[in-house]
C-alpha cells in the first residue's frame, strides 16, 4: 500500500507544478489532456491509498485526473497566495487533502452530509453524530491528523434548499473556490419535500 508523502519543501511551489504554460486570456480550464511529458498523477500533492478513497465503481483515474485539472486552475489563479476553498460533498476527503497539502497558505473546508452513494444516506434522517461516525468522515479525519494538517477542517452538514437559500441571502461570497463534484443532484434529491412545501416543481 502506498504511504502518504508530503512535498519535500513545504511552502515552496512544488516542481510538479512549475513548468506549465499559462492559461489563455479569458480563463477556463486547460487540463483537457496532459501536456506532453506530464501525467495527471504527477500533480498529486500527496500519495493516498486508493482503497480508502474510491467507492462504488468510480475508478482511481477519475480522482487523479479531476485533481490535475483543479490543481492547474488553482495554480493559475492563486499561485502560492492564500485562498479559501469549500469542498461540498467531500466524502473521504481526497480533494480536500490534496488541496491542503498542495496549498499550505489556503484554508480548506470539507462539508460531508452522507446523503448520496459514496458515504451512504445516514444524513437523510440521522444526526450529526451519526454522520461523523461514517467511514468517509472517519477516513478524512484520520488523514488530516496523519498529515498534521492545520489548514483543513471538516463539517458534517446536510445542504438542502433551505440551507442553500439561507447562505445565498447573505452578502458577499462564502469562499474563493467551491468544489461541487458529483454532489448537486444529491442536494436536489434531499430537497423534494421542501420544493413541495413551497409549491415548486423540481424544475422550478
Amino acid at each position: 500500500m502506498r504511504v502518504a508523502q508530503v512535498p519535500a519543501r513545504p511552502g515552496a511551489l512544488p516542481e510538479r507544478r512549475a513548468a506549465l504554460p499559462k492559461t489563455r486570456a479569458g480563463g477556463g480550464s486547460r487540463w483537457l489532456r496532459a501536456p506532453e511529458g506530464v501525467t495527471a498523477a504527477s500533480r498529486l500533492a500527496v500519495q493516498l491509498p486508493e482503497d480508502e478513497f474510491t467507492y462504488i465503481d468510480r475508478p482511481w483515474p477519475h480522482f487523479v485526473t479531476r485533481w490535475a485539472a483543479i490543481d492547474a486552475t488553482l495554480q493559475d489563479a492563486f499561485g502560492e497566495a492564500g485562498f479559501t476553498l469549500l469542498d461540498l460533498g467531500s466524502c473521504s476527503g481526497f480533494f480536500s487533502l490534496q488541496a491542503a497539502v498542495a496549498y499550505p497558505n489556503a484554508q480548506i473546508v470539507g462539508v460531508e452530509g452522507s446523503v448520496g452513494i459514496g458515504n451512504g444516506t445516514l444524513g437523510v434522517d440521522g444526526s450529526q453524530e451519526q454522520i461523523i461516525e461514517t467511514r468517509a468522515i472517519q477516513t478524512h479525519l484520520k488523514w488530516i491528523q496523519r498529515l498534521n494538517l492545520t489548514n483543513c477542517v471538516l463539517a458534517p452538514d446536510v445542504w438542502d434548499l433551505t440551507k442553500v437559500a439561507a447562505l445565498a441571502s447573505q452578502p458577499g461570497y462564502l469562499c474563493d473556490v467551491t468544489l461541487l463534484l458529483s454532489v448537486v443532484h444529491h442536494i436536489d434529491n434531499v430537497s423534494l419535500d421542501q420544493y413541495a412545501a413551497k409549491g415548486l416543481s423540481r424544475v422550478e
